[in-house]
This record gives C-alpha cells, structure tokens and sequence, in this order.
C-alpha cells in the first residue's frame, strides 16, 4: 500500500506563463531539435530568414491571450507567412517571433507528470492547410488522434529539460516532419490534458489523483 506524503502540489508556483525563447535555449542546449528561429523587429531579417528556409511562420512571441471587446473575441494562433503576406510586412514592426515552417507528418502533444510521459500523434486532414491544430475557427477538423510512444533517447532529453525547467508537470508540443525530424516547439506548463487521456485511454486523472495525494515515486 502507498504511504501518504506531504501536500503536493502540480504547475508551478513561480511560472504564470512559459518563456518561449529561454525554453527553446535550454531544449537545444539538452540536444533537442528545434526549429530554426528568428526573432526580430526588421523586416530586412525575415527577408533573409524567408529566404533561407524557404518560408517561415509566425506565433505569439508571449503565451496567446484570448482577445475579448465584449462582442466578439479572437485568440492568437500560429499563421503561415507567404510571399503575399510578406509583401504587406511593414520595414520594421513590433518585436515578433518568425520560425521555418516544418513539413508536418504529424503533431505529437505529451502530457508530462512526474517523470512519466503520455503521449498522443495528432494527424490533420490530408489537404488542410491549418498550421496549429489549436485553431478551432476552421470548418476542417477532423483530426485523428491515437496513442503514440516517444524513443527512449528523446524521452530521457524531454524529461531533464523538465527538470531544468523545476515542472513536474506540463503538456509538450513537438512535430514529426516527413523526412524524420522529431522537433520541439514548447511546453505549457499549465496545459489541457483531456484530449492526451481520452485518446491514449491514459486515465491521466488518476494518475494526478494518486500523485497529489502520495506524492513522486521518482527517485
């Protein structure tokens, strides 16, 4: 039988939101892929970072925030950027985060609790053109989610970078990309795990259940 321990607590009591750059810093620095990534105010830099990879994306440089004017309301999502989008780029802008758009095979969300990983492959609909599976706003929908099993050598990287990072818990974001590349994007450490449960039959909320009441079984 399990001996109860002291309070346990999951998130963090120090992190209200994640910081994006020093976490990408610290995964690369672990040896973990990442995308090549630009951040800048100078559209002279995206030209040549547009350039070099032959397309780019942008996200929020800052965790997205839903927007609300009482009315309406919109939250902001990773969005492709074209030549057409490009040419409409003003000389210089706010400071923005531009990363090289992946060839997507599919996306791979992991709930991450004490040690453990609980991971899902999510495939979008052949032909969609949606770059965050996040963006509820599209009619296309109709991804496939299924359980999904991480390497070793990559579970090991994921679970010190979290370690580095003081969570115990967080939801991971990472892309497997047609030529084999697996790449992490971010970790949110206060994300959604009910899609990871449901479609991996993880029964996640047990598990968070025994954690908070006997606490880490990690040595």
């Amino acid at each position: 039988m399990l001996k109860k321990q002291a309070k346990q607590v999951i998130g963090h009591r120090i992190i209200s939101e994640p910081e994006k750059i020093n976490n990408l810093l610290i995964a690369k620095s672990i040896g973990i892929d990442i995308p090549d990534t630009l951040v800048t105010t100078n559209k002279a830099d995206l030209l040549e970072f547009f350039k070099e990879n032959n397309g780019a994306i942008t996200k929020p440089i800052k965790e997205s925030r839903r927007i609300s004017d009482g009315e309406s309301a919109a939250t902001m999502y990773v969005a492709n950027i074209d030549q057409t989008a490009l040419e409409e780029i003003p000389d210089s802008f706010m400071v923005s985060l531009f990363q090289e758009r992946l060839d997507i095979a599919f996306d791979i969300r992991v709930f991450y609790l004490d040690g453990q990983f609980y991971p899902i492959a999510i495939f979008t609909p052949k032909g969609s053109e949606r770059v965050d599976v996040r963006d509820t706003s599209s009619k296309d929908r109709a991804f496939r989610e299924t359980k999904y099993k991480l390497s070793e050598a990559l579970e090991n990287q994921l679970r010190q970078f979290m370690d580095e990072l003081d969570l115990v818990s967080g939801s991971l974001d990472l892309i497997h990309t047609k030529d084999g590349r697996t790449v992490f994007l971010e970790v949110n450490p206060w994300g959604q795990y009910g899609n990871v449960s449901r479609s991996g039959n993880y029964f996640i909320n047990q598990k968070i259940a025994q954690y908070l009441v006997y606490g880490s079984e990690r040595t």
